[in-house]
């Protein structure tokens, strides 16, 4: 099983921590820059980061901006902060989402059996102070009880807290045993179409869902055929025409 959380907001790679150094400009962030975290902010990360010549070559300005509209087309997702939950999805999307998805598509072409979690659960008094969903490795705590390197709680077993760890443990626990993650009313579909990737969202109301990130896989495909570079691999890429 592969697995994610909300939007995989990558805290610990966005903002500074006791893991990073904290004289860090752009990658990661002050952490008191995290909560007034503005357009300009924003548009100047992806340009020295992401936008750059040795990328992109001549073509540099423009993928930027490419990149900078589409993230801020995802802007309506959040309820607060929405520029720095932007940058945190635009890293966690090429760190993270990104490869899991390409690596379960090759897999599951490969003819192995592949399926996809998202874990959505944040009760209230696990909510964190910038940033909204549920947040890396929040899940675990329903299977290890408290995470203090992560400074994740162990949650009162009760209510919704107890019903999503059931949820967890059912799905974790028959993976193990059958091969495929089910509870007691639901099974989690296999990746096996090329252009679907059907998963699970863990949530107080668990439920079947789809196609994950289908516009940001759209995206980021479609940028980086036109642009010629991959940042998934840090490599550029041959672009073809298309016949």
């Amino acid at each position: 099983m592969l697995g994610t959380s909300t939007v995989r907001k990558e805290i610990f790679l966005a903002v500074n921590n006791e893991f990073d150094n904290p004289e860090a400009k752009y990658v990661p962030i002050p952490a008191a820059k995290a909560t007034n975290f503005t357009r300009e902010d924003f548009v100047e990360v992806v340009r020295i980061i992401f936008g750059t010549k040795e990328a992109y070559g001549e073509k540099a300005e423009e993928a930027a901006e490419d990149i900078i509209k589409f993230y801020e087309s995802q802007i309506s997702f959040y309820q607060r902060n929405p520029y720095i939950h932007i940058y945190a999805q635009l890293f966690s999307d090429i760190v993270f989402n990104i490869p899991a998805f390409r690596e379960a598509q090759l897999k599951a072409n490969a003819g192995q059996k592949v399926y996809f979690y998202v874990y959505s659960f944040t009760p209230d008094f696990a909510k964190h102070h910038i940033f909204d969903g549920a947040g890396h490795a929040t899940e675990l705590s329903n299977l290890f009880g408290a995470l203090t390197i992560y400074n994740i709680p162990a949650h009162p077993l009760e209510g919704d807290v107890a019903k999503v760890q059931k949820t967890m443990t059912d799905l974790f626990t028959n993976f193990a045993k059958t091969g495929k993650p089910t509870t007691d009313t639901l099974e989690v579909p296999p990746l096996n179409t090329p252009n679907k990737t059907p998963y699970i969202d863990i949530d107080a109301n668990t439920q079947i869902k789809e196609n994950l990130w289908e516009d940001r896989i759209e995206f980021w495909d479609k940028h980086s055929k036109k642009f010629g570079f991959e940042w998934f691999q840090n490599r550029k890429i041959v672009i073809r025409d298309e016949l």
